[in-house]
């Protein structure tokens, strides 16, 4: 007997839409950012959340930091 991965819930405060933003560093790992992104893509359709757009960016330098979110220490 298995158990049910995810449990939906209905909830006001749920995420309404998705945008999915794939980055990528150099034109050799288009292929592999594509695929992350559609694995993604499934896990938000099985959350039962409408994605709106993706999109795969390329980036030249190493901007990991800016890429991800950080909240104010002030």
């Amino acid at each position: 007997m298995g158990f049910p991965v995810f449990e939906n819930k209905a909830n006001p405060k749920m995420v309404k839409h998705a945008l999915l933003v794939a980055p990528y560093r150099g034109y050799e790992k288009l292929a592999y950012a594509d695929i992350l992104s559609e694995e993604f893509a499934e896990l938000v359709n099985a959350l039962r959340i409408p994605i709106v757009s993706r999109k795969l960016v390329h980036y030249r330098a190493n901007l990991t930091s800016p890429l991800k979110g950080r909240a104010s220490t002030r």
